[in-house]
């Protein structure tokens, strides 16, 4: 989408607007916020509310106390990217992951939703974790009318300038930057057409294995480098002293 918000230094707006919304700050009324939401309502597929495409779960907070030196993963919002999970640098114990995995073990065609934090990374699980979600993220799935909705359509939505602007009206937080689940109900989707987003959904799911066989080949590139290295002091270390050359005595 080459679509270029223009942030306005000065605008106006009126007491209904300010009532209706309920919101007193003058960023949430900033004009492009509205400029790309009128340009979903006229989009000629039309739009819908997420609310009305997605049910929503909220992660758990277990608590610093709760973490382990081993055990099972419990993914934060820093572990996560549009990538996918890439790294697991927390745990908790297999009891208390046994004890709440129903509710909170996210499964393999999931959409994670982060809403603190770093908002809007949006990315479709492509197995189970092997763990839980800490309490920033949702955990989405296709209500029964939107089934056929390409999941991976949908988080390349939620990943974009689209949702972005909205995110940006929508947030607050002084510290720590949170989304209300309320105000994410309110995200406007537009309904591309079905062809298309199969074409679209294909072109992500290349693009996420190209990015994995790129990795498995830097590692093994990255092992070779690392073999070839070790070789000289391999030839070193093997070095019988018997074989070396005697030196002669002076005459």
């Amino acid at each position: 989408m080459d679509y270029q918000p223009q942030h306005q230094l000065s605008f106006s707006t009126t007491k209904n607007d300010i009532v209706a919304a309920q919101r007193f700050d003058s960023e949430y009324f900033q004009p492009k916020y509205f400029d790309i939401i009128n340009k979903i309502e006229n989009y000629l597929g039309g739009f819908d509310e997420i609310k009305n495409i997605v049910n929503w779960k909220k992660g758990i907070e277990v608590g610093t106390d709760a973490y382990t030196k081993a055990g099972k993963n419990f993914v934060r919002v820093s572990d996560v990217s549009v990538n996918g999970i890439e790294a697991e640098n927390r745990k908790i114990s297999i009891a208390l992951f046994t004890k709440i995995k129903d509710k909170f073990q996210p499964k393999k065609g999931d959409i994670l939703f982060s809403k603190d934090g770093t908002i809007g990374i949006s990315y479709v699980l492509k197995s189970d974790i092997d763990g839980i979600i800490s309490s920033a993220f949702l955990r989405l799935a296709l209500k029964d009318g939107y089934q056929n909705f390409e999941k991976e359509c949908l988080t390349l939505i939620l990943n974009s300038i689209i949702c972005k602007l909205q995110i940006e009206q929508l947030s607050g937080g002084a510290i720590i930057a949170h989304l209300k689940p309320s105000d994410f109900e309110k995200f406007k989707i537009p309904l591309i057409k079905s062809s298309i987003q199969t074409k679209i959904s294909n072109k992500i799911t290349q693009s996420h294995q190209l990015r994995a066989e790129s990795k498995e080949l830097l590692e093994c590139a990255k092992l070779k480098v690392e073999q070839e290295i070790e070789k000289p002091l391999v030839a070193i270390n093997n070095l019988n002293p018997s074989n070396l050359p005697s030196k002669k005595p002076n005459d």
